[in-house]
């Protein structure tokens, strides 16, 4: 029975994209009859929920549950603490214990020894830029010095195996840096989606064309924040327009999100929603300054809703396939240009809404089934651990 070590920055039950990726490689890897401990930096799950799913054993650098109900200032040094010094030193140690290391995490603090390693896998939850800093423009040269002093690696460049969510990914980083020598690269993009559901949401589109049930002009589901999502310029944008943004999500801007006229706020949405939410949608918003693969405008392509999205991060281009499955719109434009394309948009006719339905469904099929991210990693996994 082959070990798996699989570092999280939550764990395997929260519902956040990179939580319900470690959730689903555990199933595809129990399957192979392995045995799956988890790594995760938060110890948020509780007892019941363990003993329930028997899945994992959860490790943490943390050794009490990692909340802020007391001072801010000693929760912000104590997760410092675990992720720039304890973790590394855990992790370290605990190569030996296991056959493969899958590192699912948002949290790049690792050692030398980590990255190189044989059996250490890192996979792409970032924007592939992320280390350049792009976005911090004049601020870039502090951004610099502060992940450096925090002891951030950059994983595209050191780690020796990698999975990337699409060839845009990997091909960029073939040009950026040169690949180390008996390194392995794969592809895998990421979907929970199976056939079967996007069959299901062919027909509840198609039904949805047919009696005109649109219940959104444009939707927008995820936190509802300034920062990344950027949704104080969807606030700004919407003002100005004579299209409706149904928004769903929580998040530090929502009040002031619920008092534009123009948006109707419904606060959050359970995931098991989703779908249902997009199918009755004519389009799908995401304005956010970076993002990996958007799980949100992957359930959006699967539900056969065209996508609205800034160009912001090389999987962009990807998912709206040269405007086949929606519109890339520019990365920087006015408030004034973008309220106006938004308008155009909107108004376009049912034959092109449908054309529009018609290039997703076709690439669901073609890029996105669970069963393609499955059998891919099942490959990957028989590769590292051979």
């Amino acid at each position: 029975m082959k070990k798996i070590l699989i570092i999280s920055g939550n764990n395997h039950t929260f519902t956040s994209g990179a939580d319900m990726y470690t959730s689903r490689i555990i199933s595809i890897l129990k399957k192979q009859g392995c045995s799956i401990d988890e790594y995760s930096f938060e110890i948020n799950i509780s007892n019941k929920d363990n003993n329930k799913e028997k899945k994992v054993r959860i490790i943490s650098p943390n050794k009490t549950f990692n909340d802020c109900n007391g001072s801010k200032l000693k929760w912000l040094i104590k997760n410092i603490y675990n992720v720039v010094y304890r973790s590394r030193r855990q992790l370290d140690k605990l190569i030996k214990d296991y056959d493969l290391i899958i590192d699912a995490s948002l949290l790049l603090v690792r050692s030398k020894k980590l990255l190189n390693s044989d059996k250490y896998l890192y996979i792409q939850h970032q924007n592939i830029d992320f280390f350049e800093m792009k976005r911090y423009g004049i601020l870039t040269p502090i951004a610099f010095f502060l992940i450096r002093a925090a002891g951030f690696k950059n994983c595209f460049k050191m780690a020796k195996n990698i999975v990337f969510y699409d060839e845009k990914n990997k091909k960029y980083i073939e040009d950026k840096y040169k690949f180390k020598d008996h390194s392995k690269y794969f592809t895998i993009i990421n979907s929970n989606l199976t056939r079967k559901t996007i069959e299901k949401n062919k027909k509840i589109k198609e039904n949805v064309y047919k009696t005109n049930e649109f219940y959104n002009d444009i939707n927008y589901i995820g936190r509802i924040t300034k920062e990344q999502k950027r949704m104080n310029d969807v606030d700004k944008i919407f003002r100005r327009t004579n299209t409706k943004l149904d928004a769903y999500g929580f998040g530090t801007y929502a009040s002031k999100l619920s008092n534009n006229p123009n948006i109707n706020y419904h606060g959050k949405i359970e995931h098991k929603d989703v779908l249902s939410t997009n199918s009755h949608s004519k389009f799908s918003l995401l304005f956010s300054d970076y993002e990996g693969l958007s799980t949100s405008m992957v359930e959006s392509i699967c539900s056969l809703t065209p996508i609205i999205i800034r160009d912001s991060h090389h999987s962009a281009k990807f998912l709206v396939d040269n405007n086949k499955n929606g519109f890339l719109l520019k990365n920087k434009s006015s408030i004034r240009e973008y309220a106006k394309i938004i308008d155009e948009i909107n108004e376009l006719p049912m034959e092109k809404l449908k054309e529009l339905s018609d290039n997703c469904y076709k690439f669901a099929i073609e890029n996105l089934l669970f069963e393609t991210f499955e059998k891919k990693w099942i490959d990957v996994y028989h590769e590292m651990t051979k």
